[in-house]
């Protein structure tokens, strides 16, 4: 079977459908290290509850443990929530690391309801980058730091566009690769997001937790019996407001760029 479709560099998957909705797949990083698999599944259980009730509006399928606690899946309406979604699940499960595929591509078996008997192109293709990414983190790789994300759209192979820019392409091939280099680089930019995140500590995500509820840093100290100035310093080590940043961007990337990709211009066709 040979399938064609953009692929961006991180260790999350992301898979659309042809009907414009996202798949999300799942892998647990480091699942044979993981001592304590039963406060695992309570803790996953519960962020996949609250992300499923935060978020109802727009899943088409919401939340499921597929395998244990080793992956889950939903899919999605479309982009614009997406990484918002995401994002939520990554980080109310740190310590523990998932990677995260989504996919747009065929899906069969939509209409029944479970993430497990989900069948189609857009399930082949987000399996083949969890294993892509598993591969790169094994052996003499292990050591590097993981890959979190990968994005995908079935149909547009942004490998073979990318390698080949140094040729001739046609208009609507250059216009393809100039937008799927967009979305690498948002891919990259969760990458970054995701790296920072995994080095908080507990204290640092109970404090940052706090001072998105709270907007102010006079009332997260009082609340937590702290300073000020060790409100701020910990926001400040934690690079709060450089991951902030790039969260916006990468929430008004994706609901641009990838409609870009499945809306040609007439120039470009």
């Amino acid at each position: 079977m040979q399938t064609d479709y953009i692929l961006t560099g991180l260790s999350l998957g992301l898979i659309l459908s042809s009907v414009g909705v996202i798949l999300v797949l799942t892998d647990l990083v480091g699942s044979e290290r993981v001592t304590d698999r039963d406060a695992l599944r309570i803790r996953l259980h519960q962020v996949l509850e609250k992300a499923n009730e935060d978020f109802h509006d727009d899943f088409v399928i919401p939340f499921q443990i597929v395998r244990g606690v080793d992956e889950f899946g939903a899919v999605l309406n479309d982009w614009r929530n997406s990484f918002r979604i995401v994002d939520h699940v990554f980080e109310s499960l740190l310590p523990f690391v998932y990677r995260f595929a989504l996919v747009e591509g065929e899906l069969v078996n939509i209409e029944g309801g479970q993430i497990d008997q989900l069948d189609g192109e857009a399930v082949y293709i987000g399996s083949r980058l969890l294993e892509q990414m598993k591969e790169g983190y094994s052996g003499a790789r292990r050591k590097t730091k993981v890959e979190f994300i990968r994005l995908a759209i079935s149909g547009i192979d942004y490998r073979r566009l990318s390698a080949s820019l140094s040729e001739s392409l046609s208009v609507r091939d250059s216009y393809l690769a100039c937008v799927g280099f967009a979305l690498h680089a948002l891919e990259n930019m969760v990458q970054v997001i995701w790296w920072l995140k995994t080095r908080w500590t507990e204290k640092q995500r109970k404090i940052i937790c706090r001072y998105r509820e709270l907007k102010n840093q006079h009332d997260v100290a009082r609340s937590l019996g702290i300073s000020q100035s060790t409100v701020s310093q910990t926001l400040r080590r934690a690079d709060f407001d450089f991951v902030t940043r790039l969260e916006k961007f990468v929430n008004q990337g994706l609901m641009i760029v990838p409609r870009y990709m499945l809306d040609i211009p007439r120039w470009a066709v």
